[in-house]
């Protein structure tokens, strides 16, 4: 079926067979979001989860949506840092009974750590909501206002993050700003 992605979530409350179609259109964006921000080994976990949650609450998804990307996107996140919570828990409860610990919880820097040095650093540092709104708007080539959709904050505070972000890994790698970048 073409047409909008709010169209056929809507088609897909008749036939859930249609629902397959918004799984391809969108399934490696999800999957390299996630992969790119928490690492590659829960994207495959959180990929499904997510299309698993949108599925179950497409009736709540508003038809007249162009685009579902920032929805499952933002539904990509809340799983990601559900599943990192609950790995710091067993991670943490673990520790307290003494036991051999796994190598903890990914808390997304994993995910950076094969970036040039200066620059894996400089992300890791970087506080979680800027980090999300700077990889979903350079990677994920999200609008200001689609980041902000898939996030649940204004888009005054998309930009800010992003400029905060992009000022901190201009500071730390002693970049010149580009002015034709800023906002």
């Amino acid at each position: 079926m073409s047409g909008s992605d709010g169209a056929l979530i809507r088609a897909s409350r008749e036939d859930p067979s249609l629902f397959q179609e918004v799984f391809q259109r969108h399934y490696r964006s999800v999957h390299g979001f996630v992969a790119r921000r928490y690492g590659p080994e829960v994207a495959d976990e959180v990929a499904a989860e997510t299309f698993l949650q949108a599925f179950a609450g497409r009736s709540s998804f508003d038809p007249s949506c162009e685009d579902a990307r920032p929805w499952l996107l933002g539904i990509a996140r809340n799983q990601a840092r559900s599943l990192t919570r609950r790995q710091a828990k067993e991670h943490r409860a673990l520790s307290r009974l003494g036991s051999m610990t796994p190598g903890g919880p990914n808390q997304g820097g994993e995910a950076v750590s094969s970036w040039p040095s200066e620059l894996s650093a400089v992300l890791s540092r970087l506080p979680e909501g800027e980090l999300d709104v700077l990889l979903l708007i350079a990677w994920e080539d999200l609008t200001y206002q689609k980041a902000s959709e898939t996030l649940g904050v204004p888009v005054g505070t998309v930009r800010s993050r992003l400029h905060r972000a992009r000022s901190a890994i201009r500071d730390a790698l002693q970049l010149s700003p580009d002015p034709a970048r800023e906002e």
